[in-house]
């Protein structure tokens, strides 16, 4: 489906469902991979630390 408005061109009507579902599952699928990459980083720091405390 295209959508046009301006002159631009859209995969996706703003109004469509699917885009809504699709971008939100993004949204999250990005956020947890931001959090697991945090946590890693958080237990080899701690690692790191410890390490080095003995």
């Amino acid at each position: 489906m295209e959508y046009k408005s301006c002159s631009d061109k859209y995969i996706w009507s703003a109004d469509d469902s699917y885009f809504y579902k699709g971008l939100s599952e993004l949204i999250v699928d990005i956020d947890e991979l931001i959090y697991l990459s945090l946590e890693k980083i958080r237990k080899d720091l701690c690692l790191s630390i410890s390490i080095r405390l003995h």
